[in-house]
This record gives structure tokens, sequence and C-alpha cells, in this order.
């Protein structure tokens, strides 16, 4: 999944307290020299740049590693990827389960890594470690942002005082946020649904919404035609197969078991998500519009 679920083209950008456009936030750009008054933060996807761009203000810069249409499950790092992450004061990074790519060269990283995945206090849907799209629960999203503070005020100890004061303000509209979500979700946590793959555990989990099945682990798997029987028979009544954009299979996979489609991107791919708030309440919008498929 990705799944779903994953590190985006090499785009510098030094991230304010306003508005930033999604072509200065994300696309591929020469790598550039910093500011040596703001340490570089690399972040490996944009889900992770959206949650850093809560607490960096105007005291860092931070450089999103892989594109959008980059497959960090199978990807050979690029000359120009390999020098954004050596010239990265901090790398902020999910773990090896999921960027593999990545194992080798954070191995050998020197200076200060965030391996998001293997904090201590995070939620899971199920064995730990299995699903690794952890932003998609806002519980999780404030376990992040609290170990990321730390780790900025540990490499600007002067700008302690507004870290600390974004995390503030980040956590309680991380609360808003939470609010309408689950009521814009709570009339149809009695309907089903299946995934294509299993990457959405984590914002399942945390509404309490029913996933009868998930077709594949992995985007890039393909289904056998024994579980393509085993979707047939899973009962219950669901309202739609849920996919993500650039899932080929999806549409194919949706007309094999007569359900609607409905498209939900839990990477925020779209120039249009420009925060966390935004990818994840966009993702509940395509949950009810499955959930209220008759």
């Amino acid at each position: 999944m990705v799944a779903a679920f994953f590190l985006y083209s090499g785009s510098q950008c030094a991230l304010a307290d306003r508005v930033i456009g999604p072509q200065s936030f994300f696309e591929p750009e020469p790598f550039l020299a910093t500011d040596e008054s703001k340490p570089n933060i690399v972040v490996t996807i944009k889900p992770l740049a959206l949650i850093a761009a809560e607490l960096i203000g105007d005291d860092f810069t931070i450089t999103t590693l892989l594109a959008p249409s980059a497959n960090p499950h199978a990807l050979a790092m690029s000359i120009q990827e390999r020098q954004v992450l050596a010239g990265a004061e901090l790398v902020i990074w999910l773990g090896g389960r999921f960027e593999r790519f990545l194992v080798k060269p954070m191995a050998q990283h020197t200076t200060a890594q965030l391996e998001l995945g293997a904090l201590s206090t995070l939620t899971w849907p199920g064995r730990p470690q299995e699903d690794l799209h952890i932003w998609l629960d806002i519980q999780n999203v404030k376990v992040i942002l609290d170990a990321l503070a730390q780790q900025l005020i540990a490499l600007k100890p002067l700008s302690a005082q507004a870290i600390q004061a974004r995390l503030q303000v980040a956590l309680r509209r991380l609360d808003t946020t939470d609010h309408q979500i689950h009521r814009r979700l709570s009339q149809g946590r009695e309907q089903s649904f299946i995934v294509s793959h299993d990457g959405y555990g984590h914002f399942v989990n945390a509404y309490g919404l029913k996933q009868l099945a998930a077709a594949s682990r992995l985007p890039e798997e393909q289904l056998s035609m024994r579980k393509m029987v085993q979707l047939n028979r899973a009962g219950g009544d669901p309202r739609c197969l849920i996919a993500e954009p650039n899932e080929r299979a999806g549409a194919r996979l949706a007309a094999a078991l007569g359900l609607p489609l409905i498209l939900a991107d839990p990477l925020g791919r779209d120039d249009s998500i420009t925060d966390i708030h935004g990818l994840l309440l966009a993702l509940s919008q395509r949950f009810e519009t499955c959930l209220q498929q008759r």
C-alpha cells in the first residue's frame, strides 16, 4: 500500500509562517546550498513535509526527497537525491520497512535522523510496523510533532520558544480537524467497504470504520484468482472499493466485484493539499462518499 500509505524528488524550499504555493513546496529543483543560519531538514515524502511545516516556521529550510510519483517500495536513489540527503542536518523518514532504499544510506548518515516508525508511543491498527501510513491517525501526528519539536530545538535552541508555541497551535488545530472528521463519518460507521490494498488501516482504526477486506498488501501486487474468490465471498454488503488514484487495477477490480470505485489518496499528492489537515479532511470526504453509496 502505499500504501499505500509514502518520497518526493529533491525540492528545496523554506517554509515560513505563511501560505506557500505547492509549486515551490514540492516540485523538483536543483540542489542548492542552504543558509547556514537555517538548518536544513530533509523529509522523505510529502505527508511528512506537511507535518514538519506545522513547526519549522522561518527558522529552518525543508527539502522533500522524493517526487509524488516515486514508489518508495522499489526505488534506486539518484545522485541528486544522495546530495540532498548528504546536506541534511536532520533527516525525517518512516523506516526501512517502507523506505527500503534508505536503509543503507541512513546507516551511514552521520547527522541527526528521526525514524518515525520506531517511535514508541505510536498507535498501530494491527501488528506494529505492518502499515507505516502512520500520519493517517491524528494521535500519531501529535506523537510525531512532539518528537520533531525536540529535534528542532536541539538543532536551534534559541528558537525553542517559537517552536513550542507552534507546537501548541498545531495540537489545538489537530483536535479541531479530528472533531470535524468524526462528525463527517459518524453517520456511516455501520456501512462497510473493501480496499484495493491495505494502506488505510490507521485511518480506519482511528475512526472506527468497517473495512471488510483488502485485495492486496501493496499497490503493485498482482491479484490472484484465489484472492478474487475470497473478495467475492466476503459478504457484508460493501458500499464501494477504495483505491489510490495511481492504481491501474482499481477500476478493473471494482468492476469485477460490482462495486463503485472511490479514489482516496493517503499521500495527498494533489497540489491543492497544502497541509496535513487538508490531507486528512480530503481523505475523510472520500470515505464519506463511499459510505453513502447505495
